[in-house]
C-alpha cells in the first residue's frame, strides 16, 4: 500500500494546494483492495483530465472508479509519440551480428511471474525450442529488458528469469542472451532487425511496434497489455501467461515468420496511426486547461 500512496502523494498534495493536475498515459485496474480503489479513485476523480493509454483502463476509470467521462480521453502510450530513425545504435546491431553470425533471429523478453511461480517459463521455452528446430537458420535473442535502479525501492529485475529461460531452452549457441542494460534506442535497434518479437515486458511490445516489427504479447497482469494491443488492433496476438499454450504460441510465431512483408506493413500502419494520435495529446491538455 505504501507504494500506491507514494505514487498518489504528489497528486493529493496538488489537490490540497488547489493546483490542477493531469494523469497522463496510465493503465488502471484491476484493484481488488478497497483502500487502493478509494485512494486511486479519489486522485482520478479530482484530476483536471485523465488520459488512460488503452480502452480497458478508460472503462475501468469511468465504470469502476466513478471518473466523469467528460474528464477522460483515450490516448496512446507516450512512447508511440517517438519514432526512432533507422541509423541509430549501429554499434549494438554490429555487436549482436557478431554473436549470431548474421543469421535471422527473433527476440523474446520475459519477466518473473507474480503468484504463479513462473509456470509460463516452461511453455515459452518449449515454443522457442520448437521454433528453432523448425528453422535451422534461425536464432533466438533473449533480451533482459528491465534492470534495477540504485535507490529505487520498486525496482524490477529481469536478469535472473532471462538466464533461466536461456537454460530452459537449452539450444546452445542458437540462443543468445543480451544481459546488459540498453537504452530505448538500442533496444529499438535490436527489435527492428528481428523477424518478430515475443514480448512479456509491455514496453518491449511497444518498442517493437515503434520499430515496425511484428510482435506477440504475453499479458501478465491487469488491463495494460491486452488493452494496448486492442487499441493497436492486434488483440489476436495476445497470450495470457497463466495459461500459455506451447503449441498455440508456436503456430502464432510461425505465422509471423512466414508472412514478414505483410506483417511488417500492418505493424507500420498501426505505428504511424498511434504516432499521429500520440502527438495530438498535448492539445487535449491545453483545451482542458483553457476550459478552466
Amino acid at each position: 500500500m505504501s507504494g500506491y500512496y507514494s505514487m498518489c502523494f504528489p497528486f493529493l498534495y496538488a489537490w490540497r494546494a488547489g493546483t490542477p493536475y493531469v494523469i497522463y498515459g496510465h493503465s488502471f485496474g484491476p484493484l481488488h483492495d478497497e483502500l487502493r480503489r478509494k485512494l486511486i479513485g479519489f486522485v482520478l476523480r479530482h484530476a483536471l483530465l485523465v488520459l488512460p493509454r488503452e480502452p480497458l483502463s478508460l472503462k475501468f476509470a469511468v465504470n469502476e472508479l466513478g471518473v466523469d467521462e467528460n474528464h477522460v480521453r483515450l490516448v496512446p502510450d507516450s512512447v508511440f509519440g517517438w519514432i526512432e530513425p533507422d541509423c541509430t545504435s549501429e554499434s549494438v546491431k554490429q555487436e549482436l551480428a557478431a554473436q549470431i553470425g548474421g543469421s535471422p533471429y527473433f527476440c523474446v523478453t520475459i519477466r518473473a511471474g507474480m503468484s504463479e511461480e513462473d509456470a509460463h517459463l516452461t511453455s515459452l521455452a518449449g515454443a522457442i525450442r520448437d521454433t528453432l528446430q523448425q528453422n535451422e537458420a534461425m536464432r533466438c535473442v533473449i533480451v533482459t529488458h528491465c534492470h534495477p535502479f540504485d535507490g529505487y525501492p520498486g525496482f524490477e529485475d529481469d536478469r535472473q528469469i532471462s538466464k533461466k529461460l536461456v537454460d530452459a531452452v537449452d539450444c546452445g549457441s542458437r540462443v543468445v542472451l543480451v544481459s546488459r542494460a540498453l537504452s530505448p534506442s538500442q533496444l529499438i535497434a535490436i527489435y527492428r532487425s528481428a523477424d518478430f518479437v515475443v514480448g512479456m515486458r509491455l514496453h518491449s511490445v511497444i518498442l517493437s511496434i515503434v520499430a515496425g516489427t511484428p510482435v506477440l504479447a504475453i499479458s501478465y497482469w491487469g488491463n495494460k497489455t491486452y488493452g494496448i494491443m486492442q487499441m493497436a488492433g492486434l488483440e489476436h496476438l495476445v497470450f495470457d501467461f497463466r495459461n500459455l499454450d506451447r503449441q498455440e504460441l508456436v503456430r502464432a510465431m510461425r505465422r509471423l515468420a512466414d508472412n514478414p512483408a505483410n506483417e511488417r506493413a500492418t505493424v507500420c500502419m498501426v505505428r504511424d496511426r498511434l504516432h499521429r494520435e500520440a502527438n495530438e495529446t498535448p492539445n487535449f491538455i491545453r483545451e482542458a486547461w483553457l476550459a478552466t
